[in-house]
């Protein structure tokens, strides 16, 4: 196997088998439909990856991030109104369903759950970059908003989970409103 790299071939080839297992599932994931999707030939397979689990976590772990990097990069574009917030985040959430869904599921399999749980526990950052955002944006403590961005985080789950879009509505709807009364008694 070589070392890992993350140049642009590496990269590439993580995406590409991200991409893959988000739109189909643990349950296609065969070595043959892995290459297929990556456009690298199954005889050299074990020069990129130890084999075909090596692939799939670091492809997951690849795709966690990307993945939250972009959901929370993009889901306080607009938070200009309650309303805008909301439908934001609808539209962020539902451009990254398939992703979404896919991290749900490795992160409760028997197989590959712990060492993904364990690189999203790692990645608390991203959503403490998230609070920083919306607190200045809303020019505030970071402290006050950092709750209210783990409940997003919730809600997120709630809505690639069950996919009801009226409950996450009403989530989202309680967490602004929330957010609100917490600035208005403290001013």
């Amino acid at each position: 196997m070589r070392e890992p790299i993350y140049g642009e071939k590496n990269k590439k080839l993580l995406d590409s088998s991200f991409m893959f297992l988000a739109n189909h599932g643990l349950e296609n994931a065969s070595i043959h439909n892995l290459c297929d999707a990556t456009g690298i030939a199954v005889s050299s397979i074990y020069y990129w990856f130890q084999d075909k689990e090596d692939m799939i976590r670091r492809a997951a772990a690849y795709g966690l991030e990307k993945t939250f990097n972009l959901v929370f990069g993009k889901m306080f574009d607009d938070i200009s109104s309650t309303d805008k917030f909301i439908e934001n985040c609808i539209i962020v959430f539902s451009e990254h369903r398939n992703e979404l869904r896919f991290l749900h599921q490795i992160a409760a399999s028997p197989v590959y759950g712990e060492e993904i749980r364990v690189k999203a526990k790692n990645m608390n950052y991203i959503f403490d970059q998230s609070a920083d955002r919306l607190a200045n944006m809303l020019q505030c403590e970071v402290e006050v908003v950092k709750p209210y961005v783990y409940m997003l985080k919730c809600t997120l789950f709630n809505y690639i989970i069950w996919d009801n879009l009226s409950k996450v509505e009403m989530q989202l709807s309680d967490i602004c409103s929330n957010i609100s009364s917490h600035l208005h008694t403290q001013s």
